[in-house]
């Protein structure tokens, strides 16, 4: 390909990365980081893949998945390789949230920045349906001059076995969740001599049956409160909607799994 158009085609590709990044709110500002370190070092053609000289300026899958993480700041407990990314990466802030808690025939439960894990290849969930990765050697040589060895692409589901997801991401909106969940208790409490009224799909709590915008990435529990085991994760900006109220949680339903996620956390839409 002719230097300038390739070059044409390098800016192009970051001004289109960054239409699809999502806006990262500030609990999840260093994850956002993530995904820009990925992005540039996918976007620089010096960098190509290699299994035989992977440390840079050539990477492949695992070593640039870590590099990425590296040079975004986070601790990667000496991680080296796809077989101890996990045990490596969980030591130090990460969870593993494996294949059936996440649904992975699309793209809905992940985050970006989310670290996607498969039997011996990694690749990092960069948001709105797109994928980081080292795939191949196609020339032979340092550096990549196909554009095609390190680079985003769709996502699809590969065999993921899990993701590794920054833990403060999660534990921020567990804390967050609680909170919720505590402040309604105690108004109920204090209510407990009044009866809770339930018209038109409302709770006590003030919130109906309908469309809801999630805030923020929510868990989906499997019943009303924090207590329940977590069965999926809503991201951030999505649109659900709510058949059933109780106590301040709203029962969703999304690609035939339902259960239950804190409304608080959410904006009712028309």
């Amino acid at each position: 390909m002719h230097k300038l158009a390739r070059a044409a085609l390098i800016a192009l590709s970051a001004v289109t990365i960054g239409s699809f990044i999502p806006a990262q709110d500030a609990r999840a500002a260093s994850v956002s980081d993530i995904v820009t370190e990925a992005l540039a070092i996918a976007n620089d053609d010096t960098h190509g893949y290699s299994q035989s000289d992977r440390w840079g300026p050539d990477y492949d899958c695992s070593s640039f998945v870590i590099t990425a993480l590296k040079k975004a700041g986070f601790s990667t407990g000496g991680a080296t390789c796809s077989s101890d990314i996990v045990s490596c990466l969980t030591s130090v802030g990460f969870i593993y949230i494996q294949s059936g808690t996440i649904d992975f025939s699309d793209y809905d439960d992940l985050v970006a920045g989310d670290i996607l894990v498969a039997d011996g290849h990694v690749e990092i969930y960069a948001g709105n349906g797109k994928r980081i990765g080292a795939h191949s050697d196609y020339d032979g040589v340092t550096g990549d001059s196909s554009g095609k060895e390190i680079c985003v692409k769709s996502y699809y589901n590969g065999n993921w076995k899990g993701v590794l997801r920054y833990s403060q991401v999660s534990v921020s909106a567990l804390a967050t969740e609680t909170a919720v969940s505590s402040s309604d208790t105690s108004s109920s409490d204090s209510d407990s001599g009044s009866k809770s009224s339930s018209k038109s799909g409302s709770s006590s709590s003030g919130y109906k049956t309908g469309t809801y915008k999630t805030k923020v990435s929510l868990y989906v529990r499997k019943g009303p409160g924090k207590s329940y085991k977590v069965k999926s994760v809503v991201s951030k900006g999505k649109k659900v909607k709510v058949t059933k109220v109780k106590n301040g949680w709203g029962k969703i339903k999304t690609k035939k799994k339902s259960g239950w996620v804190s409304l608080n956390l959410c904006k009712s839409v028309k």
